[in-house]
This record gives C-alpha cells, structure tokens and sequence, in this order.
C-alpha cells in the first residue's frame, strides 16, 4: 500500500511546532521546517492503529524553506518526501503493537534563550532533561500519533529538536541524521544525551540520545552564521 501526502508548512505551523517540542531556533534564522517535524508528519500518515515505535532512521539532505510544496510518498517501512521532484527526506521505520505507556507530564514547554555553542565548546559531559507532551499541541500537530502512538515515544520521538536546538550545539546547527531503537525501558519521564567526542570537527556534532524506551543518536552540521535578528 502506497500512502501519498502533499503539504506546505506555514509559519503557524513552525510557531506550534516549537511550542510542543521546545525548539525555538528554526524561528530565529532563515525560515525552515523542523526537521524533527518532518519525520513526525510522515509518521503521521501512516500511523492509524494503536503502534510503539521500534525503529526510525531519518536522513535529512538540506533545510526545506517554508511555504513550499513537499509531496511524501510512504510504503510499509519507508517514507520519502520530495521538494519539486527532489528527495529532501528519507525515513525507514519499524513500528510493533503497543506497549505499556509511562506517565509523561503535558505541559508546553517555555520560550527559552535557544543557545549557539560551537563544536569545539561543546561539553562531553552527559546530561539529563525531563519529557514532556502537550496533549493538545500534539494533537494538532501530529493528530494520529497523538491518538494511536504511546505519549512517552511521542515525547521521545520529538526530544531531539530541543536537545539539539537549546541544549547545543543550538541556533546554528541543523539535524542531518536522527536514528532510534526501541530499547528496554525505565519508568521516569527524562531524556539523556552527550556529545560524542569521536568524529567531532569544526562543523559536525554528533550526539548519543538515551530515554525511556529510544536509544539512538542525533548527526549535526554546524554553520557558523548570525542568526537573524
């Protein structure tokens, strides 16, 4: 079964999807979509039954401006989406009957200061965050994974735009690889991540990423521009 989508996302749609995964830096640079919201849309079209994630690799080839045309193409285990014929996203994904979900709080998560540290700054030292899901911005957002998907991996599943984006390496780094597997889980409703040291260069980050139930890890290229004012 082949699933086909055709979308533009607004601004109004970056400005929600900010508010519900707390990663406000698309906004303060040249105006482009989450990438993270680019998997989450995809996994939107498919996801129509109760589902738990056990794997979702995505390849992310450049930014996708606002206001343009994005046509997605979906089978079971793969999305692409095209940008005037051209593939700007690839995702594989295994989904699996659903598990027991773990309480997560729903709040929407503040407009903080989003951070620019350059790679070599950046600490090694792992860190913690707490997950958190706003049913209602969810909904909106991602209306089917919000209905069928476990909170706990939505609120995963979205993590990495605000520990990339506010957590460093920040407002002038972009996604380019997000890969996460199902793991055994643990009961508290937080996210670990830290800075890999190997491979690090001027303009790459990559990032290892541990909660609850997803284990994976997060490749970014950092460009060192002012953002915009």
């Amino acid at each position: 079964m082949i699933t086909q989508a055709r979308r533009a996302f607004s601004a109004d749609d970056q400005l929600a999807f900010a508010e519900l995964s707390g990663d406000w830096t698309p906004l303060l640079r040249a105006p482009a979509v989450h990438a993270v919201q680019l998997v989450t849309w995809a996994l939107d079209q498919v996801v129509d039954t109760p589902a738990w994630i056990d794997r979702v690799i995505g390849w992310f080839s450049r930014p996708v401006p606002l206001g343009v045309e994005l046509d997605l193409e979906a089978t079971e285990g793969s999305c692409v989406i095209r940008d005037a014929g051209e593939v700007v996203v690839e995702i594989n994904y295994e989904l699996a009957e659903l598990r027991d979900d773990i309480t997560t709080p729903s709040h929407a998560w503040p407009r903080d200061e989003p951070k620019n540290i350059p790679p070599a700054q950046l600490s090694a030292t792992p860190e913690m965050i707490p997950l958190a899901l706003d049913r209602k911005l969810a909904a909106a957002v991602a209306p089917n994974l919000a209905e069928h998907l476990a909170r706990i991996q939505l609120a995963e599943l979205i993590a990495p735009s605000r520990i990339v984006g506010m957590h460093g390496p920040g407002v002038n780094a972009r996604i380019d690889v997000l890969k996460l597997t199902a793991r055994p889980g643990w009961s508290t409703a937080s996210i670990g991540f830290q800075v890999s040291p190997v491979g690090r260069r001027a303009d790459h980050v990559s990032l290892s990423i541990a909660g609850p139930t997803l284990l994976g890890h997060v490749e970014t290229s950092y460009h060192a521009t002012k953002p915009q004012s």
